[in-house]
């Protein structure tokens, strides 16, 4: 038989005092003398007494807990960033909650009634590309609960976020390879679906335009965000093998890059020698190549950092409802790797 809960009038009653006596001793007030306080909260202990966090919430009107809602945490990017929120969020006496969407719409709908229903303070989210839960996070916003966006912005709704400069970080790239001779760059990402590789590639044409060099549409890869890794090696092999040609990869992320990678060493390529490789996000697992590499890092722990303060601001400093947000932008630095020779040189700072 499951034993009954044990509650703060449980014990008043074994006590022999009232409820608000008990529940004082157990917060410390100082109108109950040390020892009754150490009587009570032995007893307390002895009858496995555990405090209800929601009823306590429900009277402080605040749980002291941030929602996160990211796509992955298995890449360094987003493992990076859920560490510097966990870190600010501690030193400021919060506690969070990690979920995955899955980069799946409909897990994400359910992760953020799941979060909303708990009445945490606030959600830090890397949203699924698409419109699928604007209602639903606009709905969530109109009722006074912060969202700071991380990575991916949503100018669909009014509400805060914190990310890097990915025009001027696909430039960089883009014009690092180019100094160094390339004039035949191909680039892959879901550049019709998401916004921030999106964002990159405007920047990769940028530097083409500002070097003179023709924009060639063959040399672009457009992959669904939600690719197959089978699906996408294909798709690289055969633009590989259909006679482009080019002496240059940027790949919009760290997955897409090993991948891309993994074709060309198949292909007979060697990369650095006859084609460099850049990517975004500095993902550990390029490094599994063990080639050189180019990457863009984002400075994730930072993004989760400066997430974590803004939205402590806006639960602290509420604002008025049709005020406008802030987009703040993190750094970023380009970074030439080198896994075999553990070499890992900063080219580029404050990108």
């Amino acid at each position: 038989m499951q034993s009954k809960t044990v509650t703060i009038k449980t014990i008043a009653r074994k006590f022999g005092v009232s409820p608000a006596t008990v529940s004082k001793a157990l917060h410390d007030r100082p109108d109950i003398s040390k020892e009754t306080k150490k009587k009570i909260k032995d007893l307390a202990k002895e009858l496995g007494y555990r405090p209800n966090l929601m009823a306590r919430n429900l009277v402080k009107k605040r749980s002291n807990i941030i929602g996160i809602i990211v796509p992955d945490i298995s890449t360094s990017f987003f493992g990076f960033t859920v560490r510097g929120i966990n870190k600010k969020a501690r030193a400021l006496s919060f506690e969070t909650i990690i979920l995955v969407n899955n980069e799946d719409y409909k897990v994400e709908r359910k992760n953020l009634e799941f979060l909303y229903n708990l009445q945490v303070d606030g959600i830090i989210i890397d949203s699924v590309p698409g419109n699928h839960n604007i209602d639903l996070l606009q709905d969530i916003a109109d009722k006074g609960l912060p969202i700071v966006f991380i990575d991916r912005k949503c100018d669909e709704i009014l509400a805060d976020s914190v990310t890097t400069n990915d025009v001027k970080a696909g430039y960089s790239i883009t014009k690092y390879f180019i100094e160094r001779g390339k004039r035949k760059i191909a680039f892959v990402g879901a550049i019709e679906e998401l916004s921030v590789a999106y964002n990159r590639f405007l920047g990769y044409k940028k530097a083409l335009s500002d070097y003179k060099i023709k924009f060639n549409k063959k040399l672009i890869i457009p992959i669904d965000y939600e690719i197959d890794d089978k699906i996408l090696m294909n798709k690289v092999k055969k633009f590989i093998n259909s006679g482009n040609e080019f002496d240059a990869f940027i790949s919009t992320g760290g997955l897409i890059a090993y991948l891309v990678g993994i074709v060309l060493k198949n292909e007979g390529y060697s990369i650095s020698k006859d084609i460099l490789l850049g990517e975004f996000g500095d993902n550990n697992i390029v490094h599994r190549l063990g080639v050189p590499f180019v990457a863009i890092d984002q400075s994730p722990y930072e993004i989760g950092q400066k997430a974590m303060e803004l939205i402590y601001d806006r639960i602290m400093n509420p604002v008025p409802k049709n005020e406008k947000r802030k987009n703040i932008f993190v750094k970023s630095q380009l970074i030439f790797h080198n896994p075999a020779e553990n070499k890992h040189t900063i080219i580029q700072k404050n990108i």
